[in-house]
Order: C-alpha cells, then structure tokens, then sequence
C-alpha cells in the first residue's frame, strides 16, 4: 500500500508556489466572501493547494 501511494507525491514535481486572494462577489457586485489561498505550478498548470485550506466557504449558493 505504501508503494500506491507514493505515486501520489508529486512534491518533487512543484516548481513554483505562488499566494492568492480571492474574492467572491454576488450579482449585485455585493462581497461575500474572500480567502488567501496558495497556488502551486507542476508542470504547465497551476493548481490550488487545498490540502491545509477549506474553500467550502468560496462556494455559494445562487440567489433566488
């Protein structure tokens, strides 16, 4: 089991971190939520690390 998980670890692979603030605005241009998040680059794409951070409250629900 150890071995399957080790294909996971792509650790080596980050070649760049980056840090973010994103800001969540209703339909009336209205700010909702905001969050500091951390970005990493492997390969060409850049991915949110959500291994130590909930975005859950980035998500809302639309607006009757």
């Amino acid at each position: 089991m150890i071995n399957a998980f080790k294909k996971l670890d792509c650790s080596e692979d980050i070649s760049s971190v980056a840090k973010a603030k994103v800001e969540v605005k209703n339909q009336r241009n209205e700010l909702v939520a905001t969050q500091e998040l951390y970005v990493v680059k492997i390969g060409r794409s850049w991915y949110v690390d959500n291994t130590n951070i909930n975005t859950s409250a980035l998500y809302i629900s639309q607006e009757g």
